[in-house]
């Protein structure tokens, strides 16, 4: 049995258990560079960075009257898939997972991710044994994953009240209010401590610190 009462983990998978901040910063770069716009730290990406992604573009100065945000995201998404084997759990990631297995937890992947690159990354790490279940979006447009998440719902059929979600933005606490869902925010991916502490739910240093909040003597 698990411990508490919540026998259901949804985790996020970029930023919260991957460490991939870094490369998409690089990334969203070279794309700024190639349309002649200023390119920016990690420090003014996880101050800025939102869903649906293509505000948070708009704010970087990209003008879609002009470029077709679906070429910028197929630009984009082209270049994170030739870095994306740089990409690795964030230290601890791991053993986290394998102990919340240990103690009963049924743990699923719900991400903003297309499907297919979602499922070639967690294979890739050989994670999958760790999850039931792994959902992730049908484009590489990233406006979100409510819609996913209520699919996963109807799927699994199960009891809001026994799952946690837990992610690294603020989208992460929005989907998992309208899933009517617990949330907790791990302030080392996407988005900067100080904005997640926005959102009236606790905010952890790191994922290492998931099985204590978990109940974890």
């Amino acid at each position: 049995m698990p411990i508490g009462r919540y026998r259901h983990l949804i985790w996020d998978w970029n930023g919260t258990l991957i460490d991939d901040v870094a490369i998409c910063v690089d990334v969203l770069n070279n794309v700024l560079e190639r349309y002649g716009l200023p390119k920016i730290d990690i420090s003014l990406y996880r101050k800025g960075f939102c869903f649906p992604v293509r505000q948070f573009y708009e704010r970087l100065g990209f003008d879609f009257s002009r470029q077709s945000y679906q070429q910028i995201a197929d630009e984009y998404i082209e270049l994170y898939r030739q870095r994306q084997s740089l990409c690795q759990p964030h230290p601890g990631t791991v053993e986290v997972l394998q102990w919340c297995q240990d103690n009963g937890f049924c743990q699923h992947i719900l991400s903003a991710y297309q499907q297919a690159l979602l499922e070639e990354a967690v294979e890739r790490l050989r994670l999958a044994g760790f999850f039931a279940k792994i959902v992730g979006n049908t484009d590489h447009l990233a406006g979100g994953k409510l819609q996913q998440g209520q699919e996963m719902f109807r799927q699994l059929d199960i009891d809001p009240s026994e799952v946690l979600l837990i992610g690294d933005t603020t989208h992460d606490y929005e989907v998992a209010s309208s899933l009517k869902t617990d949330c907790i925010l791990i302030g080392q991916g996407h988005q900067d401590p100080s904005r997640l502490r926005s959102c009236p739910v606790p905010v952890l240093a790191s994922i290492r610190q998931v099985p204590r909040y978990l109940g974890r003597p």
